[in-house]
């Protein structure tokens, strides 16, 4: 049973909602994009989805309905705290266990393409 919790084939909503996120926060970084943009754009917006708030705010609201699900939510969390890995010894205490859970579920799952070039590089919060 636990491992049928873990294991999972299709994508899931939370999945879909977080490489989207990804492909707009590219798309944003590239086209030099930054919140004072954001700000006029929501205001103009006739409620579209396409933009990356609207992504996080639609999955925190979204239930994880497994290991997966959780990953791809603690995902969003890991990829807004781009500089998390460059301050490590300074990193808070609730960062510190989401970290840890998130490399874990990275762990259980096998869902390694989340991970940031830095968590792929380092064993940050993994013992030897």
């Amino acid at each position: 049973m636990h491992q049928a919790w873990i294991a999972s084939t299709d994508e899931s909503e939370l999945e879909r909602l977080f490489k989207s996120w990804r492909k707009l926060s590219r798309l944003e970084t590239q086209s030099g994009f930054d919140g004072a943009t954001a700000s006029t754009r929501r205001s103009e917006s006739t409620g579209s989805n396409f933009y990356p708030w609207v992504l996080t705010d639609t999955a925190t609201r979204h239930r994880a309905d497994s290991a997966r699900d959780l990953l791809y939510k603690l995902a969003f969390w890991r990829w807004s705290n781009p500089n998390l890995g460059a301050r490590c010894g300074a990193m808070n205490s609730i960062d510190a266990v989401l970290y840890s859970a998130f490399r874990d579920l990275v762990e259980l799952t096998g869902e390694e393409e989340v991970m940031t070039a830095f968590d792929r590089r380092t064993n940050l919060m993994r013992n030897p």
